[in-house]
């Protein structure tokens, strides 16, 4: 029973020990957008923005707050669309 007991439990551990090995590296793992701000969030706020990737079911536009939250938004909507404007302006001197 014990023989039994052990064999099991090493079996788990590396099933799962393998598992995590086939882990996606950092630059693997992409961010996808499932729903997106309806309400618009002003210019101020945002740092910086990124288009979701192809592999995404939806296509969108991830706002990146100077806070570093990020916020999913449609690319059609108008407001998102002067946020990216305004991150895409040189700033003045």
């Amino acid at each position: 029973m014990k023989a039994a007991l052990i064999t099991l439990t090493v079996f788990l551990f590396v099933a799962f020990y393998n598992e995590a090995e086939s882990a996606p590296v950092g630059s693997d793992v992409v961010s996808c957008c499932f729903d997106f701000m309806k309400k618009a969030v002003p210019t101020r706020h945002m740092a910086d923005y990124f288009y979701t990737s192809s592999r995404c079911s939806q296509f969108a536009v991830v706002l990146v707050t100077r806070k570093n939250r990020k916020i999913c938004a449609n690319p059609e909507d108008e407001w998102v669309k002067n946020i990216i404007n305004a991150l895409e302006m040189p700033e003045a001197v």
